[in-house]
């Protein structure tokens, strides 16, 4: 999530942070590399865990939970 009056560079380094997360998923099911031999049945192999609040800010320190920012 990008700094509150975050520049235009601020965001498009979020943005690319954001995709930067699915690299891995996406090289296992061949999207991504397609060298490395991915393919999308080995998906079913991988669990992920998501939290409402895991959110980060790009290059700032962690919101705690007494703020109303996460």
């Amino acid at each position: 999530m990008p700094p509150p009056n975050a520049t235009p560079q601020q965001r498009r380094d979020v943005r690319t942070a954001h995709l930067n997360q699915f690299q891995a998923t996406d090289m296992l099911c061949g999207q991504m590399c397609p060298e490395l031999g991915g393919a999308p049945e080995l998906l079913d192999i991988v669990g992920f865990n998501y939290y409402y609040d895991n959110q980060w800010q790009l290059h700032l320190p962690s919101v705690g939970l007494e703020r109303h920012r996460h």
